[in-house]
């Protein structure tokens, strides 16, 4: 068993920048981190490999903008990082991909998120980061849980089952 290179192209023009997360979905690998060009093609933050070709995923926007984390809760793609926007719609450092389009998780999050993980035993999505804040300017702090779909969508709760800072 032994490592090989995933593009025909030559390994000096793979990934420009860093690679933060990868994880595969839907039968593609996607990748995250801060980067801007891949097998010298303009795609920079996510990009998708569908076993012959890298693709782009979307236009995700932001000073520094970067894709941290990733995870699948219930079907759909969820990715965390530093960003104000996807497609030229505001979602605040966390977003979700059903396969076709991209939405706003709640109000977003007011700094990077850095890991998104599943609790498979509960069905529960977690969110830890620099974050302090909700869109809406709720406090929490570093480690949210995300609630179901309610009256004005998603919702992010502090999960009291771990300690928060006094």
């Amino acid at each position: 068993m032994g490592w090989s290179y995933i593009s025909s192209v030559s390994k000096r023009n793979y990934i420009r920048g860093q690679v933060e997360v990868m994880l595969s979905y839907n039968g593609d690998l996607y990748v995250g981190g801060s980067f801007q060009t891949v097998d010298s093609l303009p795609i920079h933050t996510i990009a998708k490999w569908d076993g012959s070709a890298w693709s782009p995923v979307c236009n995700i926007t932001g000073t520094f903008a970067e894709v941290e984390s990733m995870a699948i809760y219930n079907g759909d793609l969820y990715i965390g990082g530093y960003f104000t926007g996807i497609n030229g719609q505001p979602m605040r450092n966390i977003a979700r991909f059903d396969g076709i389009s991209w939405s706003a998780v709640g109000d977003g999050l007011n700094s990077d998120v850095y890991a998104l993980v599943v609790d498979s035993a509960t069905n529960r999505l977690y969110a830890a980061g620099n974050f302090t804040s909700t869109g809406t300017g709720a406090i929490i702090f570093h480690l949210m849980l995300l609630t179901g779909m309610g009256q004005c969508g998603h919702r992010w709760v502090a999960d009291l089952h771990y300690p928060l800072p006094h």
